[in-house]
C-alpha cells in the first residue's frame, strides 16, 4: 500500500469532491483508470500498455509483459471484481489489480498480485500480496502525472478534454523518462 505525495493527496481529493454527486465514483473512477495506464506506460516493458477505456476486460494490458490490470476506485472495502474481470485475468500470467480507497484522504493505494487469488471479495489489508516495484513506480510517477495535470484538468466536464490534456501532459513529462522495471 502507497499514498502519492501531498500535493498529489490533495489534488484528487478536490478532484473527488467537484465531481458531480450523481456520477462521482463512476467519473472518478474513469479518470484514474486512464492517469495510472499513463504512469503506468513510461515503465519499460509497459510501453505497448492498452488500455479499454470502455468496458473492456481487463481495463488495461501489456502483451510484451503479460501483465493484465483492473483499475478500481471504491468507496470501502471490499473490493469486487465482475465476472467479466474474473474470467479475463487469468489470461496473463501477471494479472494485477491496482485500487484506491477513496474513504478518507490521502487516499490509499494498493497494486495486487492476483496470481492464484480466489474468486470473491477482495479484501483491503496488510495481508495481501503486493506488487512492490510496481507501487513504488506508480508513487513516483502517478504522482508526478496528478501534479502536472492538477485539479482544473482532472475535472473538465468532458472526458475527451481530460483524456487529451492528460496524453498531452503525460508526453511531455515522460518524454525523456527512462524508467526501467524497479522505477
Amino acid at each position: 500500500m502507497f499514498q502519492l505525495t501531498n500535493a498529489a493527496s490533495g489534488i484528487l481529493e478536490r478532484a473527488h469532491q467537484d465531481m458531480p454527486s450523481s456520477r462521482r465514483e463512476s467519473e472518478f473512477g474513469y479518470r484514474f483508470q486512464s492517469l495510472v495506464a499513463a504512469a503506468l506506460k513510461c515503465r519499460t516493458g509497459l510501453d505497448d500498455l492498452y488500455e479499454n477505456k470502455g468496458a473492456g476486460q481487463p481495463d488495461c494490458y501489456s502483451a510484451t509483459s503479460g501483465h493484465g490490470f483492473e483499475i478500481k476506485t471504491r468507496a470501502d472495502s471490499p473490493v469486487e471484481l465482475d465476472e467479466n474481470s474474473w474470467n479475463a485475468l487469468p489470461k496473463y500470467p501477471n494479472p494485477r489489480l491496482v485500487a484506491m480507497l477513496t474513504t478518507t484522504a490521502p487516499f490509499p493505494i494498493w497494486v495486487l498480485n492476483l496470481q492464484g487469488v480466489a474468486r470473491g471479495p477482495i479484501h483491503m489489508d496488510a495481508g495481501l500480496r503486493t506488487d512492490a516495484a510496481l507501487e513504488a513506480h506508480l508513487k513516483k510517477h502517478l504522482s508526478e502525472l496528478i501534479e502536472a495535470v492538477g485539479t482544473a484538468r482532472l475535472t473538465k466536464p468532458e472526458r475527451s478534454d481530460f483524456d487529451r490534456a492528460t496524453s498531452e501532459v503525460a508526453a511531455r513529462i515522460f518524454a525523456t523518462a527512462t524508467n526501467p522495471e524497479g522505477s
